[in-house]
């Protein structure tokens, strides 16, 4: 953590998934603050002592119920969140394997995108970046 002045400043590693499938998107609604009712891609923090691809396949299985494969390594998003921190988000994009199961407290609802239909939904975090890096296509 870095001091900004005015408090600590938390600095957080995550993980994201990029998951298609014949041309869609696996994104989940989120059921939880922030961004509660927002769409969003699989993934979440990296705990202390955790490598970053065994971190999103935790996620993904935790979100969504299915395993996720990472087959590519996409690189990182550097997110500004708010005032008193900010994200570096290590992007991974994989297959999945089993039966989607929302976790509830988590997710309210899975759905597949069409390429075209993610830019007219309200993406959580500044997952609209993902487009400026060419992580989606």
């Amino acid at each position: 953590m870095l001091c900004n002045g005015e408090g600590i400043m938390k600095i957080r590693v995550s993980t994201g998934a990029i998951i298609e499938k014949e041309g869609k998107f696996l994104l989940g609604k989120r059921n939880k603050e922030p961004y509660n009712c927002f769409w969003t891609f699989p993934g979440g923090k990296i705990e202390y002592n955790e490598k970053a691809e065994d971190a999103i396949i935790r996620e993904v299985k935790e979100e969504t119920g299915a395993d996720f494969k990472p087959t590519e390594f996409l690189g990182y998003l550097d997110e500004i969140r708010t005032e008193k921190g900010h994200c570096v988000s290590l992007w991974f994009k994989g297959s999945i394997e089993g039966e989607l199961k929302p976790d509830a407290r988590e997710i309210s609802e899975i759905k597949w995108f069409a390429y075209d239909e993610l830019k007219r939904i309200k993406l959580a975090y500044q997952q609209n970046l993902l487009f400026e890096k060419g992580f989606l296509k």
